[in-house]
């Protein structure tokens, strides 16, 4: 049984919001791949237009470790991407991070155009995302924000 301090419900899949994540999704801060430390990067512009692409890749599986320190409820969003079109599946499975109980589990395939999966998480959980079709595992971004 799951530590009832370490808690995933899911909220939605988004595949209407594509791109345009800000003001929706990161309210509270977000995970998007960066540059390496021996590296400065300067945006010119920084609208509500602009966007950014990034992934976090793995042949098998891209694994995130969330702890939230502060008993708090807070919305966690995965931002999955297909770019390349290259028929890419994955299996999204949130585990309980002290006792690898399963959480959730949600399945992607068609999200060439963008998909958002959504949870209220709380305490300490891991979120496997693996490879089910296709070249490798994705991740775009990881957002985090109240809870609706």
């Amino acid at each position: 049984m799951a530590d009832s301090a370490n808690s995933a419900s899911f909220i939605a899949a988004d595949t209407t919001t594509l791109g345009n994540w800000k003001g929706l999704y990161g309210a509270d801060g977000e995970i998007i791949a960066t540059t390496p430390t021996f590296s400065q990067v300067m945006l010119k512009a920084a609208s509500q237009t602009d966007h950014i692409a990034s992934t976090y890749y793995d042949a098998s599986t891209v694994a995130l470790d969330i702890n939230f320190t502060d008993g708090a409820t807070h919305r966690v969003a995965i931002y999955l991407l297909n770019f390349d079109t290259s028929g890419r599946a994955e299996t999204v499975t949130v585990l309980d991070a002290a006792t690898n109980a399963v959480l959730d589990t949600r399945s992607a395939s068609s999200f060439v155009n963008g998909e958002y999966l959504v949870w209220n998480i709380s305490g300490h959980v891991t979120i496997h995302v693996a490879c089910t079709g296709g070249p490798n595992a994705v991740v775009s971004g990881v957002f985090f924000g109240p809870v609706l």
